[in-house]
């Protein structure tokens, strides 16, 4: 135990200064919540760029107590995280090999350890449906709990509905006459049907605009095989193929456990289609439920064999290696690096030949480019606040509160399609350092000038290091803006 602990504690402790770039996206909205311009990301617009409501109101409430309450929400998932892994795990099996192996695969997995501390919704979702999957299992006499985590984890992510349906459905019924069970199944649905409701109401559209904007990229066909091989990497590396080899199956099995199984094939099925453009890289969208699929796993294993010590003693070695190959050498690493080589033309899966460290120097580079474009702004004198079109929604526009930000996913509109280069004042641009004459060309095309420009090296699976140029690019006269401020709305 005290091995996973110190494992675990040295990768949250290398990782924590990597958080994603998208979780500002959601603290922009909680920012602009707290000054009183309401839940929007730009000023007068009401466009649904959220993905987790929950995850929203943590924030809010979280900054009248933190200044930098993104780092104090990352900090306090790592710490509920441990704690509800930690004391389900001794719940169920005591101080075993089971609970050490368990874990050792779930508590000390780089993945849920990298997410965990990325600053998503992640942390809460895996902690939502690892306490479903314990009481379901173990303990059904928190029906009512159960039916209530069912409601939260819809809330935290919509398609967890999938995983949440099929056990929740079965608990909620086999429980009918209990008044608790009644009443947490009518409070969670009045709370997720008001919710959408809301939605519909405020921003014009029941999605996020990621749904719109990620879904359908690619053949239904090519993307099929690129889940296949995403997903059969996320089982392969985390290894929940050796939970065969901690213990003699038993013969337990209850109905609650078939639902199990049901909700995470459903989860998994979508995962074919949706983990490799939904959900970024480090295979977040499975990540919340490993610890499920563990659960279900050692769920009915008898007492270890003889070989659990080894199996455990190999998986933490594992652990630790996967942990800094994630953190120098590649943050999505997937079965596709045996044969992809050190090219980028070959990667399969975004930032699969980048080390995760690199996120640190990029992040920092953010305040900078704020700052620039902050008092070259001020030097033009002009009173309305700036346009930015931005390559990354999170960071930069987060640190420009007062600014337009134009960005692919809250500017997008149903029935108006417009170029956002046009519309700015400020582009960020970002671009390999041996395609500066290209991308010269395109600044003079668009008759820009450079106001700021900041280099990082990224580095990992690649021949030689990458020099990565981040530009302000400013434009005098931009075109007007044309986008409404509802998704459903026609152009101005």
């Amino acid at each position: 135990m005290a091995l996973v602990a110190t494992l675990a504690c040295c990768m949250a402790a290398a990782f924590f200064p990597l958080p994603a770039d998208d979780a500002y996206i959601v603290a922009r909205y909680a920012a602009n919540i707290a000054s009183g311009r309401g839940m929007v990301y730009n000023d007068g617009e009401a466009v649904n760029a959220l993905t987790s409501p929950f995850h929203l109101g943590v924030l809010v409430l979280l900054q009248p107590f933190a200044s930098d309450f993104v780092t104090a929400y990352r900090a306090l998932c790592a710490v509920v995280v441990a704690v509800v892994l930690v004391l389900f795990a001794r719940r169920a099996w005591g101080r075993s090999l089971t609970t050490a192996y368990f874990l050792a695969l779930t508590l000390a997995c780089p993945f849920v350890v990298f997410w965990t501390v990325g600053g998503m919704e992640t942390a809460i979702l895996l902690c939502t449906c690892t306490a479903i999957a314990f009481l379901a299992l173990h303990d059904e006499r928190y029906a009512a709990e159960i039916v209530a985590l069912a409601a939260l984890a819809v809330l935290v992510r919509y398609d967890a509905v999938l995983f949440i349906g099929p056990i929740g459905g079965y608990v909620a019924w086999r429980n009918r006459n209990e008044a608790r069970v009644r009443v947490a199944f009518v409070t969670g649905a009045v709370v997720v049907i008001a919710w959408l409701g809301f939605t519909v109401m405020r921003f014009g559209d029941l999605l996020p605009t990621s749904f719109y904007v990620k879904a359908g990229r690619s053949p239904a066909i090519d993307e099929l095989g690129r889940g296949v091989l995403y997903v059969a990497s996320f089982v392969l590396l985390t290894w929940t193929w050796s939970a065969p080899l901690m213990g003699k199956r038993g013969n337990w099995a209850n109905g609650a456990l078939r639902m199990l199984w049901i909700g995470l094939g459903l989860t998994f099925a979508y995962a074919l289609f949706a983990s490799t453009k939904h959900m970024m890289y480090g295979y977040r969208l499975l990540v919340p439920f490993l610890p499920a699929v563990a659960v279900a796993l050692l769920a009915s294993r008898t007492h270890p064999g003889s070989r659990a010590g080894i199996v455990l003693a190999a998986l933490l070695v594992w652990q630790g290696t996967l942990g800094a190959f994630v953190y120098f050498y590649s943050q999505n690493p997937s079965l596709s690096l045996v044969y992809e080589g050190t090219s980028d033309a070959n990667e399969r899966f975004e930032f699969s030949h980048v080390g995760a460290r690199h996120t640190a120097a990029f992040l920092a580079t953010a305040q900078w480019q704020a700052d620039a474009i902050r008092k070259h702004w001020a030097s033009t004198g002009t009173t309305r606040a700036p346009r930015v079109v931005v390559s990354t929604g999170g960071a930069l526009p987060y640190l420009l509160p007062e600014a337009y930000v134009l960005e692919h996913l809250v500017s997008f509109r149903h029935h108006c399609k417009a170029a956002l280069e046009p519309l700015a004042d400020y582009a960020q641009v970002i671009y390999d350092a041996d395609t500066v004459e290209t991308v010269a060309q395109e600044r003079g095309r668009q008759q820009r000038e450079v106001v700021a420009r900041f280099t990082v090296h990224a580095d990992g699976l690649r021949e030689k290091p990458m020099p990565l140029v981040i530009e302000i690019w400013h434009r005098a006269m931009p075109a007007p803006n044309p986008l409404p401020s509802r998704v459903r709305e026609p152009c101005r």
